[in-house]
């Protein structure tokens, strides 16, 4: 049986930021997020160098050149983005670049399923025919650059899944660069947010699209 297992998202911003100042109290002062999700957050490290914690719904990571905020729960996804947002707007921080990943994992009939769905990725009978004797699909990357005046690359990564066996595990990027073409100095944190509001949605259609698509091969 076909069935997606788990689904991860995940909105990485590429600047410069203080990581000791992103913490919970922090986002409850700004009031971003309530007392109870504040004093309820499992920090994991807080250093100049780097903080991670994790805040209700919200898995986050910050270092000096990336903010990563994510989550395993679909139906936060489109809050993740407006904590992100709202966050980025407090703090004035300049954004080079951003991507927004998913990571989704699907299982499959039985490892026959599998494998036949790697052969009709990647045909195996011209380039392996009398070369290798049972050649399978490990992984398949897939890029596109971005067609529209905004500089980037679209890459989908494809492979079995290390968590659910038999599955399939389809990872997206869609990576944006921001910086200024001319000086190549990032864009104000407003602006790489308007940019990022007008992405998401197509984005995400496209994450579920490329799923679906897979998930109904060979069926």
């Amino acid at each position: 049986m076909r069935e997606i297992k788990k689904k991860q998202t995940a909105l990485v911003l590429v600047g410069a930021f203080n990581p000791a100042v992103y913490q919970p109290w922090w986002f409850e002062m700004n009031k971003l997020v309530g007392s109870g999700t504040a004093n309820a957050a499992e920090i994991k490290i807080v250093h100049d160098q780097v903080t991670q914690f994790s805040m209700g719904w919200a898995e986050i990571q910050v270092t000096q050149n990336r903010f990563t905020i994510g989550t395993s729960d679909e139906s936060r996804e489109e809050a993740l983005i407006d904590l992100a947002r709202s966050t980025c707007l407090l703090t004035h921080d300049a954004i080079s670049a951003f991507g927004i990943n998913t990571a989704t994992h699907f299982t499959v009939e039985d490892d026959a399923m599998l494998d036949k769905i790697g052969h009709s990725l990647v045909p195996k009978d011209y380039a392996w025919k009398g070369i290798l004797k049972e050649p399978k699909t490990h992984t398949v990357v897939v890029q596109e650059a971005h067609s529209d005046a905004t500089p980037g690359l679209l890459s989908i990564r494809i492979e079995g899944s290390v968590l659910y066996r038999p599955g399939i595990f389809v990872g997206l990027n869609d990576h944006f660069e921001t910086a200024d073409k001319a000086t190549g100095k990032p864009i104000a944190s407003s602006k790489a947010m308007k940019l990022l509001d007008e992405q998401w949605p197509s984005t995400m259609t496209k994450s579920r699209e490329i799923v679906a698509k897979l998930m109904d091969t060979l069926k």
